[in-house]
């Protein structure tokens, strides 16, 4: 049996019809018109020939050329081909058409090494993850699992729950002047909340965790802010704040 390598990329079974894209390790069987035309070709590297030589080779002389252009579109599709970039099957202006493709002839034990040698990158991987599914899956899990803790925990933090294992440097408290905003009124309460609420958060080291407003809060409570991002000056907004 002859096989023909074409460009290192192609097996041409002679005998079968078959074409195999040795990368891919896809085996097509071609029609008799693009059997009998490849077979031209390959016999005939790199040598121009002419649409009524193919008319004649192939069809007898008994079909019109533009069968001659159909089978070369034909031929080219399954060769993985462009008529703008050929590859394989070049139209030569006023001539007819020629394969510029390298050909090799192979026997059967070649054509096994050949096929062997080109296995695809992704044939490769594929069978290296199908020996070692059960590790891989276990992975998989392995990570997910570690997402979705790292993600958990990255939401308790944001929600503090981790603020008194964390050391947190407090502002003097020479640099924490406190600013009452509203009326005392009648109710002195009113100033020993702020000042409640400012020990509070020293004693909690959730001191920088106040937001920074120059607004009056909407809360009915008494609450802190800072005046601005500087951080040096907390304002307390008492209930009765208009």
């Amino acid at each position: 049996m002859t096989y023909y390598l074409i460009n290192q990329d192609i097996v041409f079974d002679n005998a079968s019809g078959k074409i195999v894209h040795v990368h891919q390790k896809e085996t097509q069987q071609l029609k008799s018109n693009e059997w009998k035309l490849l077979h031209l070709f390959v016999a005939n590297p790199g040598i121009d020939i002419s649409a009524d030589h193919i008319l004649n080779s192939v069809w007898d002389g008994k079909r019109a050329k533009s069968s001659v252009a159909t089978s070369i579109k034909n031929l080219r599709k399954l060769l993985g081909d462009s008529a703008d970039t050929p590859r394989f099957i070049q139209t030569q202006v006023m001539k007819g058409y020629a394969l510029i493709a390298d050909v090799a002839l192979l026997d059967e034990s070649e054509l096994k090494s050949t096929l062997r040698k080109h296995r695809s990158t992704q044939t490769k991987a594929a069978q290296w993850c199908l020996k070692r599914r059960g590790s891989l899956m276990l992975y998989a899990i392995n990570v997910v699992c570690a997402v979705s803790l790292l993600f958990s925990l990255s939401s308790m933090f944001q929600h503090g729950m981790f603020d008194s294992w964390l050391p947190t440097r407090e502002i003097p408290t020479e640099w924490q002047p406190m600013v009452i905003k509203g009326s005392l009124g009648q109710d002195a309460l009113n100033y020993t909340a702020c000042e409640s609420l400012l020990s509070d958060a020293r004693a909690t080291h959730r001191l920088n965790q106040i937001e920074v407003s120059a607004l009056t809060p909407p809360q009915r409570l008494p609450s802190l802010t800072w005046a601005d991002d500087n951080k040096k000056v907390l304002l307390c907004h008492l209930s009765s704040t208009e």
